[in-house]
């Protein structure tokens, strides 16, 4: 978030797009491997959001769903773009990782620097 780096649900939950995030195959290693460490870090973190907001259950009702986009819309009341405003909001409010968390993570700032070069369609919102 602090990077305006946040790659948008609609994107993967879309079968058309997801290998792009999950499996990407750009030519710079570095920017592979961050952009598909991103998009399992935002899968992640936006699946246990929906578990501890809304549930286990209804989560399980989507769960490996074809159509994800139309079975979320279906169990939740409420568009991916809804939920992932929710989720943002939720993020936001928690305490972030000071100057020092950051630092003994090892390769945040390396992490950062190659997230900022990767290309802007990745996170741009449809």
């Amino acid at each position: 978030m602090d990077s305006d780096k946040l790659i948008p649900i609609s994107k993967l939950i879309d079968p058309n797009q997801d290998d792009a995030y999950f499996r990407p195959k750009l030519s710079n290693i570095k920017e592979n491997q961050i952009l598909m460490e991103l998009s399992y870090t935002h899968a992640a973190s936006f699946t246990k959001y929906l578990i501890d907001t809304y549930g286990l259950e209804k989560f399980e009702q989507i769960y490996n769903e074809k159509d994800l986009a139309k079975k979320v819309e279906e169990v939740y009341g409420k568009n991916s773009g809804e939920l992932e405003k929710e989720w943002l909001a939720f993020i936001q409010n928690q305490k972030g990782f000071t100057h020092e968390e950051k630092f003994k993570s090892g390769n945040f700032y390396d992490m950062n620097t190659t997230l900022i070069q990767l290309d802007p369609k990745y996170f741009k919102k449809e």
